[in-house]
């Protein structure tokens, strides 16, 4: 009986994470009747810690996202999870397409000349992709899989911030897992992380003595 709830607590757990990162459109641009082009100044958008962006929805399925010096523009996928994104400068007004991935990539927001594609459907270990725009290409300066129970975040100083997977064999030291025997009672797998600081700027990467527990599927 247990299985089959959390089997269905799974599948759920998907269907809403597919959901939620497909569908970035401000709600207010999706009422009915809504009339395009829909304009909204300054939208809080992607990670904790991005730039602010100016926001122009062109349909239900079709928006660009505008900062200081470049636009992101982005298209869902038809009938299958996942973004087409494409970037726009300002200067010149070349369009740059971001590489596609062999599974679903999603926008997550910009920060510093850079911005982000969160890469997956599932809701345990996913994957960061890192890109600079600069003299007139794109750059992917970094990519990193990530622990999605602790969401990254871009911090004041220009650095990305996240859990990466790691094996309890090679953790220096156990983080406090107060639910661990629940999770195994429900069927899942106990996973770890150890804290990551990738710097936009200068492109260094910390690892720190701080790990957390989180439950696989």
């Amino acid at each position: 009986m247990t299985k089959n709830i959390l089997s269905g607590l799974t599948a759920l757990l998907l269907t809403l994470l597919a959901f939620a990162c497909k569908n970035n459109t401000p709600a207010d641009a999706k009422a009915s009747g809504m009339t395009y082009p829909f304009e909204k100044p300054d939208s809080i958008f992607g990670l904790e810690g991005c730039a602010m962006a100016g926001f122009r929805a062109f349909s239900d399925t079709t928006r660009e996202f505008y900062y200081q010096n470049f636009r992101i523009k982005v298209t869902d996928k038809s009938g299958e999870p996942g973004q087409i994104i494409q970037v726009v400068l300002d200067s010149t007004n070349q369009t740059l397409d971001v590489p596609a991935s062999t599974e679903a990539g999603f926008f997550s927001g910009a920060a510093r000349d850079h911005f982000f594609v969160d890469i997956g459907t599932t809701p345990d270990a996913r994957q960061m992709l890192i890109y600079n725009i600069r003299d007139g290409a794109l750059l992917q300066t970094y990519r990193a899989e990530y622990l999605a129970a602790e969401p990254p975040f871009i911090s004041t100083n220009g650095a990305f911030w996240f859990y990466a997977p790691i094996e309890e064999s090679d953790m220096l030291k156990m983080p406090d897992c107060p639910d661990k025997e629940k999770w195994v009672k429900d069927g899942l797998r106990i996973g770890y992380g150890q804290r990551y600081i990738y710097n936009l700027v200068n492109r260094m990467l910390t690892r720190k003595s701080e790990y957390i527990c989180a439950p696989f599927q």
